[in-house]
């Protein structure tokens, strides 16, 4: 499997996603000055621009109107993003001349097969090829890291930690789901989750039962049916953010609100069916949610000793 098809990394994936569907006419651009792109945050010295907020609204599709309500939720993305970057840069670890050059042409290739020309992209938000480059090398590098730390020993250890994820279990899922204008301004988000955390008590205080609650107030066609979402296996019909949640759960518990997508959640499971799969069968998935938690451990590690400074725009 190809680094594009195989990457777990949101920002690579969500980019090429709108390169395919945006239908943006850009192209790459020189690079902006102090003047025209103001510094939101320094990371350990380095800036943080806002034509990199711009960019990320971009791939997140965020309009005009609602980027001022999400600002701090994603320049704390790219605050993260950069830290990581100077820690793989104080380990040299980083993506090859030659793999990154493939990263480059594939996506060239995409772009040519949707149509367009590759050097006619970017252009609205001022791109340079260096800001493309060092996207694209972010997800490489850290893909090294992770083969190079992670042992056979935590593999396995993490394969049986999370085995049903793995091995083809399927459960019986329910929710209820409140669902948020795209995008969300954060103050609906969080009324979803103070609303869906309320619920939540009353469940498991007896107050009400699950598919009771369900019908009272999940906005889905699911209501009627107590919620009832059949029979998933984990990453085949449900995002991810409700997979891990659903997963993390023996049959009868009630998840915490979760966030997708599509709304603001709470899951249960009501029956359980396991499978078979062995480590052998899906070693490449289990490393790279591995991966992913490592990225976390390791960035919680990186904030607590770094000096990042907020700018007032």
């Amino acid at each position: 499997m190809s680094e594009i098809a195989g990457t777990r990394h949101w920002w690579w994936t969500a980019w090429l996603l709108s390169l395919c569907g945006s239908g943006m006419s850009v192209a790459i651009g020189q690079e902006p000055s102090a003047q025209t792109d103001p510094v939101l945050a320094t990371v350990n010295g380095a800036a943080v621009r806002q034509s990199d907020l711009e960019f990320l609204c971009e791939l997140r599709r965020i309009p005009e109107t609602a980027r001022a309500a999400t600002r701090d939720r994603l320049l704390e993305e790219l605050i993260d993003q950069k830290l990581m970057a100077q820690f793989l840069q104080s380990r040299r670890t980083e993506a090859t001349p030659e793999e990154l050059a493939a990263r480059v042409a594939d996506l060239r290739s995409l772009i040519e097969r949707s149509g367009r020309n590759p050097d006619e992209v970017f252009g609205k938000l001022g791109i340079t090829e260096d800001v493309i480059r060092r996207t694209l090398a972010l997800p490489l590098a850290w893909n090294h890291h992770v083969r190079r730390v992670v042992t056979e020993e935590q593999l396995q250890q993490y394969f049986q930690k999370h085995r049903a994820k793995y091995d083809g279990t399927r459960l019986r899922v329910s929710q209820i789901v409140r669902p948020l204008s795209p995008p969300a301004a954060d103050a609906e988000r969080q009324a979803a989750i103070e609303l869906l955390q309320q619920v939540r008590e009353e469940i498991l205080s007896g107050k009400t039962t699950f598919a009771d609650a369900a019908r009272a107030h999940s906005h889905s066609p699911t209501a009627a049916s107590g919620g009832d979402l059949g029979w998933v296996v984990y990453g085949a019909r449900l995002p991810r953010e409700l997979s891990d949640a659903a997963f993390a759960l023996q049959p009868g518990e009630i998840s915490p609100p979760v966030v997708s997508q599509f709304g603001v959640h709470l899951l249960t499971v009501t029956e359980t069916q396991p499978g078979d799969l062995s480590l052998e069968d899906v070693r490449d998935e289990v490393r790279a949610d591995l991966g992913k938690q490592l990225w976390a451990e390791q960035l919680a590690q990186e904030r607590s000793r770094a000096k990042i400074e907020r700018h007032v725009p």
